[in-house]
């Protein structure tokens, strides 16, 4: 038998060893719920903004005006070509 296929079961038959240590190894650990909630406390930021408060719509607005114009401009020139 050539070397690629024992190669080919070497390597899988590490995986299956590092598979099933880690099942052995992490069996009887249970993790409690709570402990992978965020905590409480750091909920708000310490200078009071909150989430989309603080996100800045002039910038927003300006991108979708940018947007539609683009979408206008492609439209006359779709209409040029197809006539």
């Amino acid at each position: 038998m050539s070397a690629g296929p024992w190669i080919i079961f070497v390597i899988f038959g590490l995986i299956c060893v590092a598979v099933a240590a880690e099942i052995y190894l992490k069996r009887n650990r249970r993790r409690v719920l709570s402990r992978s909630q965020p905590d409480p406390k750091h909920k708000f930021r310490k200078n009071g903004e909150l989430g989309q408060d603080a996100t800045n719509l002039e910038m927003i607005e300006q991108a979708n005006l940018n947007n539609q114009r683009m979408e206008k401009a492609n439209q006359r020139r779709i209409r040029r070509k197809m006539k």
